[in-house]
């Protein structure tokens, strides 16, 4: 099967003309026990040297609640919701409904099952929409899909097959269609990635899609991956090596986003992947001193951190390395709600100047620089506050936007993730306000400065340059500092 599998991907590989050649190919597909199918690397390789691309299968809405209604094709936003008029119930711009042919395709599939409402948009029929394109696949393209690795899913989790059998008079619960579509949704929600969109396609889109990826989808979890990856403005998955590989060595993946805090990641993993991971970063309370879970101590004239005795049992109690005051898994998760909450809230409501003094005011009382919440509000801060338009940011702004950066960037080493995704973005960030402090206070670039923003900014060029995620002033800053 494994043989058949990686002959079939090659050859989706070959057709999307990304395939580097069998002398040029840096890993090979290996069945290994308890992990089953990996990724392993044939060779050496180095940092930032690419491993492989890979195309979608399928790609299109996520199942989530967007704030805004896009074209189910080229997914601009629409500033007026417009139904196609062939009344296939999706949201579709004039030109794409003249012109796409996969949207005629799709849209002949769905009327076939007999429409109820045929004028009356539909949410759920948007969010299933992904999972009905996996039914328009080629011959082959289906049957790499259904070789992919898939956990069953419960009903819960095909809630997007299950909420649309109301649309129709055409499809019956029991139908082989029906059971097709939720086998697809079950590869999609043990396999798919999150694909984001250019950055010059509507900036304040604030969508992503998701797409199945054959070949990144064989690799493995870890909490300490050794690649990361970016996307082409065709949707093509770019993987790098964050570090190096040694030849024989498995290719890792992290399934969780990499500065969230070991209970985060084991009920997330849990809950989607259904297994719990047992890494080295899982097997340290400390997180190798990152402290990215830990909490400050709640008992009195105590500065220090607690931290969970056991990380890898999520109900396991906590306790301060420094005085030994212990809490239950109940209190820890009561406090850690109720921040998250507010921070939620106050991200989703509140500018970014409130949302900066809340943190330096109030946040730092109960959490420190390191932990997961305070970082995700770091990281909100660097990338928003400069974006609001009615505010006019002032040198502690800068200053406080430069201190972030550099702390995540210390957390992240700290956590060996080497040259990983967020590490690029980072050192953009840091560069840019390094060059707007200077600005402002009056001082002329030096040289030692100048070569440190060349540093950040190869760094981020190696890691996000040539991708959508590449920031529009990138390219000319690292010429003008190089």
């Amino acid at each position: 099967m494994c043989e058949e599998f990686k002959r079939a991907l090659v050859n989706h590989l070959k057709n999307g003309n990304i395939y580097p050649g069998d002398d040029k190919c840096c890993w090979t597909i290996e069945e290994l026990p308890i992990y089953g199918r990996c990724l392993i690397a044939n060779r050496d390789i180095q940092p930032n040297e690419e491993i492989f691309r890979d195309k979608p299968l399928i790609v299109g809405p996520r199942v989530n609640n967007y704030n805004k209604i896009f074209c189910i094709s080229c997914y601009k936003v629409l500033n007026k919701l417009s139904l196609c008029s062939q009344k296939c119930k999706f949201p579709v711009c004039s030109e794409c409904e003249n012109n796409d042919a996969q949207h005629r395709v799709e849209c002949e599939l769905i009327r076939s099952w007999k429409l109820k409402n045929e004028n009356k948009y539909s949410k759920h029929l948007f969010r299933a929409l992904t999972v009905i394109r996996g039914l328009l696949l080629s011959k082959e393209e289906s049957e790499l899909m259904f070789m992919m690795a898939c956990h069953e899913n419960t009903s819960v989790q095909n809630m997007e097959v299950e909420k649309i059998l109301v649309e129709f008079d055409g499809l019956s619960e029991d139908s082989e269609i029906v059971n097709k579509l939720k086998k697809i949704s079950s590869i999609l929600n043990t396999n798919a990635f999150e694909v984001g969109l250019p950055h010059d396609s509507q900036p304040e889109h604030g969508i992503s899609l998701r797409g199945l990826f054959p070949l990144g989808a064989v690799m493995n979890h870890n909490c300490i991956p050794n690649i990361y990856y970016v996307y082409n403005d065709h949707k093509v998955m770019i993987a790098k090596a964050s570090k190096l590989i040694k030849r024989g060595d498995q290719i890792f993946n992290s399934y969780t986003k990499l500065l969230w805090g070991t209970m985060q990641r084991r009920v997330h993993l849990g809950y989607s992947k259904n297994f719990l991971c047992k890494c080295e970063r899982c097997l340290d309370p400390k997180e190798f001193n990152s402290n990215i879970s830990g909490i400050k101590c709640i008992h009195p004239q105590c500065d220090s951190i607690m931290l969970p005795i056991n990380p890898l049992v999520i109900t396991s109690s906590w306790k301060c390395e420094k005085c030994n005051f212990k809490l239950d898994h109940a209190r820890i998760s009561k406090i850690t709600d109720i921040l998250s909450k507010q921070i939620f809230n106050r991200i989703s409501n509140e500018p970014m100047k409130l949302i900066n003094q809340y943190l330096k005011e109030k946040l730092s009382n109960f959490l420190p620089d390191s932990n997961q919440l305070t970082i995700e509000l770091k990281l909100q801060i660097i990338l928003k506050m400069k974006q609001e338009s009615d505010y006019i940011m002032t040198i502690e702004d800068f200053q406080d936007i430069e201190n972030y950066c550099q702390n995540i960037l210390n957390i992240i080493d700290m956590l060996t993730m080497g040259e990983c995704f967020v590490k690029g973005i980072l050192c953009h960030e840091l560069a840019v306000t390094k060059i707007k402090l200077s600005e402002l206070q009056g001082h002329v670039l030096n040289k030692e400065t100048r070569e440190n923003l060349s540093v950040l900014l190869k760094k981020s060029w190696d890691i996000i340059g040539n991708s959508i995620s590449e920031p529009k002033d990138l390219k000319d800053l690292l010429n003008s500092f190089t």
